[in-house]
């Protein structure tokens, strides 16, 4: 579906300058560290797909899962945690899911049942915590249209923002870590 939705805000400027962005594109999975350029990562254009991300003071891990391939997808996240969990994600770290439900809808229902498969995936992972339920984005209201733009509409991104490390999704603020 063309939704005519044009992507702005942090994610879109950074990735229009060299180093300045690690960035997740769908079905990819990916780790960066803060205290090393490009200090922040994130991904945009998120409708209908799932974000994953797992984040301490350190760095994080952010995946951009398609709702059809979601084992795949977070057999990826699950490697990459195993390979950098006790480097630089100690007790206290944040990690969120955030994804979308479209009501009662096909892709609604699939997006309940791909929820309940990346949590469950996760709680193996020895991260059981994950709240619940997560983020929905805002890109559907009750009649299935698209709700209107705003800047940084369909992204999540975290790093060091300003000399704080943050997460965002969308304009909201959801972490901070000291």
């Amino acid at each position: 579906m063309n939704t005519g939705m044009q992507i702005t805000g942090m994610v879109s400027e950074a990735r229009q300058k060299d180093n300045q962005i690690t960035y997740v594109s769908m079905h990819e999975a990916k780790f960066q560290l803060f205290d090393q350029a490009p200090h922040l990562i994130g991904t945009d254009g998120l409708r209908g797909c799932y974000v994953v991300l797992i984040g301490s003071r350190h760095g994080a891990i952010l995946a951009h899962i398609g709702p059809w391939h979601i084992a795949a997808d977070m057999l990826q996240v699950e490697n990459l945690y195993a390979a950098t969990r006790e480097a630089y994600f100690t007790p206290g770290e944040v990690w969120v899911v955030a994804g979308q439900v479209l009501d009662d809808s096909e892709m609604g229902k699939a997006a309940e049942r791909g929820k309940a498969a990346i949590m469950g995936k996760l709680a193996e992972m020895g991260l059981p915590n994950v709240p619940s339920p997560g983020y929905s984005f805002h890109w559907w209201n009750p009649e299935h249209q698209p709700s209107p733009e705003f800047k940084d509409k369909g992204t999540v991104y975290a790093g060091r923002i300003n000399g704080k490390y943050q997460a965002w999704v969308e304009n909201r603020l959801l972490f901070e870590w000291n």
